[in-house]
């Protein structure tokens, strides 16, 4: 399973690094102004509604992202 991009403490620090540094860092700071990062909690709530129901999803791989 694929979370998608999540708002982490290591989101928080890749933004602040140069770009010499990390050749992406303009593509994670947009993520973060454009609100594509989800919520911590959001990912785990999503989790939790597979493990509950895991006949619900065999044999699918998918992204959190789009439950």
């Amino acid at each position: 399973m694929a979370p998608g991009i999540v708002d982490t403490a290591m989101q928080d620090q890749i933004r602040t690094v140069s770009s010499e540094d990390f050749s992406r860092i303009n593509t994670f700071i947009e993520y973060k102004n454009t609100n594509q990062l989800a919520h911590p909690d959001f990912v785990a709530q999503k989790y939790l509604a597979i493990l509950e129901l895991p006949e619900k999803f065999k044999d699918v791989v998918f992204s959190v992202k789009y439950i």
